[in-house]
């Protein structure tokens, strides 16, 4: 056991006691050491590069997201945004799949070739639910027999908005 505190002026003192001639400022460092405890290691780096925020993935279950086209990504995204992890099904490999890896290295990609194909993947992978990047009028009018939550994510979602979050997803923007 121990506090952010304890840590904070452990590594401080370590630091301090490395080289001679070292001061403390710490309203204006030279340089600023961050460190992440986590169980028995520690890792220590210089840089903070701020993520895109949300939930840890993975802390919320599974889902699958059909993908048909480049607009679906931005559903999947906002979905792992949201702590799924997220398995990616697709008709047809297309070169924007795999960019998705930026965000989950070990995403999977299934060959799916339509919506009812989604539920016995469902069933295959143990997912808790279905991702789609249908907006609302698309999503009333298909009537979806299933046993599994859909999630239409994009839903309230503006064109332009849509347009620059697949952007920002797939690295173009």
């Amino acid at each position: 056991p121990y506090s952010s505190q304890s840590v904070a002026e452990e590594i401080g003192s370590a630091i301090l006691s490395s080289r001679k001639g070292l001061k403390v400022d710490l309203d204006e460092p030279d340089v600023e050491v961050y460190v992440e405890v986590r169980e028995d290691k520690a890792y220590v780096f210089k840089d903070a590069v701020r993520g895109p925020g949300g939930l840890p993935l993975g802390s919320q279950g599974l889902v699958v997201a059909f993908v048909e086209e480049e607009s679906d990504i931005a559903a999947a995204w906002l979905m792992m945004k949201r702590g799924c992890k997220v398995h990616l099904a697709h008709a047809h490999q297309n070169g924007f799949l795999d960019k998705m890896k930026i965000w989950d290295p070990k995403i999977k990609f299934f060959k799916c070739e339509d919506i009812d194909g989604l539920l016995s993947l469902c069933d295959e992978t143990g997912a808790e639910g279905i991702a789609l990047g249908w907006d609302a009028e698309k999503a009333l009018k298909t009537k979806l027999k299933h046993d599994v939550p859909v999630f239409y994510p994009l839903v309230g979602l503006k064109a332009e908005e849509k347009e620059r979050l697949v952007g920002f997803i797939l690295g173009s923007d």
